[in-house]
């Protein structure tokens, strides 16, 4: 009877350090499937916020194109409209700012109040940096579907085969053509969600000579300060010019 107790007893004891052990394994594998879910839970979030951050970019790439070709189009029907001279606020202000300069300084060809642009220079007046006109275009930022930031960067360079010293001297002759063959690129540039989209139109400017009601336009657009920023003047060889910008390409 003693001997029987004694063996339950020992029955017991193994019976209750068994569950023991089998309690903590079934802790550590409990432990090890929290993780393995949460991995696979986080790997689902990071996906997820990839594919979500993917197709933001896209749209936002898209509505920028879109913007920046409809804008390039709009300006360019602008530009070179017939009627320019009379309605277009840009066209007046490339009028009496574009490859002039301020009489005091006509001895130096290579000094203009807006400076032209030149490939090839690494420093100075002639760089893009230095060239660059910005102007911010001012929108609806509550339009659905609009770019962040519109902006235009204007520059312009010399005719094609000719120096500045060679233009500034047919302008000081008083020549008609002297600014003929200059060309004007317009940089059309859409900012959304860190997304930019850049469109560059290049125009070439045609010159013809103004009939006298033409001459008087051209004098009130140089007598307003709101182009004539930096109240250049005019000679009588300057208002005779009648320009007219021709798109070249669009890149």
């Amino acid at each position: 009877m003693k001997k029987r107790n004694e063996n339950r007893q020992n029955c017991i004891k193994t019976f209750l350090l068994s569950s023991k052990e089998n309690t903590g394994a079934a802790m550590i594998l409990t432990i090890v499937l929290i993780a393995v879910m949460m991995i696979f839970v986080f790997s689902l979030i990071l996906v997820s916020y990839n594919l979500y951050a993917s197709q933001s970019k896209n749209l936002a790439s898209k509505r920028n194109a879109e913007a920046v070709n409809s804008f390039s189009i709009a300006l360019e029907n602008e530009l070179t409209s017939s009627e320019a001279a009379t309605y277009s606020n840009l066209w007046k202000y490339i009028r009496v700012n574009v490859a002039y300069t301020i009489v005091d300084n006509r001895d130096n060809a290579d000094w203009y109040d807006w400076p032209y642009y030149d490939p090839e220079a690494t420093t100075g007046l002639h760089t893009k940096e230095n060239a660059v006109r910005y102007f911010n275009v001012d929108h609806n930022t509550e339009m659905e579907g609009f770019p962040a930031d519109l902006s235009v960067g204007i520059y312009w360079t010399i005719p094609e085969g000719k120096t500045a010293a060679e233009m500034q001297a047919a302008i000081d002759s008083e020549s008609i053509s002297a600014r003929k063959g200059i060309l004007l690129y317009v940089e059309t540039t859409a900012v959304t969600a860190s997304q930019t989209y850049t469109v560059t139109d290049c125009y070439r400017l045609q010159i013809k000579e103004n009939k006298d009601t033409e001459e008087k336009a051209i004098e009130t657009i140089a007598s307003n300060l709101t182009y004539n920023v930096f109240g250049l003047m005019m000679t009588s060889a300057d208002k005779k010019e009648k320009w007219k910008w021709v798109h070249v390409e669009r890149r």
